[in-house]
Parts: C-alpha cells; structure tokens; sequence
C-alpha cells in the first residue's frame, strides 16, 4: 500500500504540472491581454470620471469577455492529464482522487487570483493616463478596493466551476462550452426572453461580473456588441452579494458533483 502524499507535496507538484502546462500559460496570457485591452479601448480618450465607482467600473469592462478564458484553464489542468494518459499514475499516487482534484483547483485558483488582482489594478491605475482630465485614483480607496475584490473572487470561482465541469466531463472543449453556456450565453438569452417562464431564470445562472456590476447591467450599456436590453435585461441582473453566492454556489455543486463522478468512475 503506498504511503498518504503529504497535502505540500501534492500541492508542489501540481504547480510544477501547471509551471509546464503551456495551454494554460496560453490561457492566462489571453486573459490578461483581453482584460487590458478592454481597458484601453473602454478609457483611451475619453474625460476621466469625477466618480471613483465609474471610472473602476469602465476600467474592468474587459473582464467580462476575458472571463471566457478562465473555464478552459479550470478543465485544461484536469483534462490535459487525461489526454497524456499520465492521469493514471497521478491517481495511483493520490488515490483520494478528491484531494487531487482539489490541490489543483487550489494551484489554478490561487494563479487566477494574483494575476486577476494584478491586472484589475493595473488597469485601475491606468485611469489617469488613458483619460483627459480628472486626477489619479488611489487603489487604497474603498469605492475602488471592493469591485477589486469582487472581480477577483468572480475570476476564482469561474475557474473553480471550469475545474469542475473538467472533472465531470474529462475534456476541454465539452468543458469549455458547457462554462460559456452557464456564465454568459443562458443568462443573456433568459434575460432578453419575452417569456416570463425563462426570464425568472435569468437571475439564478453564474454570470459573469464586472466589478460590482454584473454581464447583463454591463450590456445594457451596449459593450461588448449586445444590443442593449433596457429594462427587460436588467430584470435578470444581480448585485454583487447575490452575484457572487450564485457564482460560489454552481462552482461547489459542479465542483463537488465533478469529485463525487471522479471517485466513482473507471480512469
């Protein structure tokens, strides 16, 4: 019988699996680039907002297209093992098949959250420079540390959800397809439904945040090519408390059912 692999051990090890994983490096690197350039395109040549609220809010608008990225990246780090076979000898080391699972949602979810923090800041405190007039905006500002935090958790548990949906269905694509549907296609096709049915739905998916805001308030303002919904979209929309215990609570229930489905099932 082998010997229990001590928790910093897994944990090493799955980062040195994720160091390596360049899909992944691929991932992130598109997150952020979409991320920023959401901001340039948002803030470049525009009149700096007298609001710290606004100018944090047009400054994050990139995160609601980037945000896509972040389900693959989840399913890339169960899936790729898959794909390469080695998931077999992983398992045989760790055969708690939940506590591998689980070190390496924590390795993707910690990236995830130190680069989400770094680029939303970033592009907080590029305001100044990519907008005429107004002065800087301090990141030590609570109006400005909240919808930081809050993009941060959002990134985290979208990531959390793509783990999930890797282990339940063991590829990328599938993965990647079912997380789009859950946190940006269902939510913004409920919530334009004319039928009462589907739009009492709208406000029960994932969708993805922008700062405090989340997808559907966003596109209200007509971002991202969606033709802005007045009324009717943000009848689906959520604040962010509720946002976010929406987001947590499909990112538990696909993870735990995606672990529950791994111990379960052959390799």
């Amino acid at each position: 019988m082998s010997r229990r692999v001590p928790a910093r051990a897994l944990v090493r090890s799955e980062w040195t699996k994720l160091r390596s994983l360049r899909a992944g490096w691929l991932c992130v690197l598109l997150y952020a680039v979409a991320a920023v350039t959401g901001a340039w395109l948002s803030l470049s040549g525009t009149t700096a907002p007298a609001d710290p609220a606004t100018a944090v809010a047009t400054a994050l608008v990139g995160f609601g297209p980037a945000q896509l990225v972040l389900p693959a990246l989840g399913a890339l780090v169960v899936t790729t093992e898959y794909r390469t076979g080695t998931v077999v000898a992983a398992l045989t080391a760790v055969p708690r098949r939940t506590r591998w699972l689980l070190a390496k949602t924590l390795v993707v979810g910690v990236v995830v959250a130190l680069v989400t923090a770094a680029v939303a800041a970033g592009c907080v405190a590029a305001v100044p420079g990519l907008t005429a007039g107004g002065g800087g905006v301090s990141l030590t500002d609570p109006r400005v540390l909240r919808p930081l935090g809050v993009q941060t958790a959002a990134a985290v548990l979208v990531t959390v959800l793509g783990a999930g949906l890797g282990a339940l269905l063991r590829r990328t694509v599938p993965a990647l397809v079912a997380g789009g549907l859950l946190v940006a296609v269902l939510p913004l096709a409920t919530a334009l439904t004319v039928r009462p049915a589907l739009a009492a739905v709208a406000p029960l998916w994932p969708t993805l945040r922008v700062g405090e805001e989340d997808l559907l308030t966003v596109a209200v303002r007509g971002s991202f090519g969606v033709p802005a919904g007045g009324d009717l979209m943000l009848a689906g929309a959520t604040g962010w408390p509720a946002g976010l215990v929406l987001a947590g609570s499909w990112a538990l229930a696909v993870w735990v059912l995606g672990a529950v489905v791994l111990e379960r099932r052959d390799v």
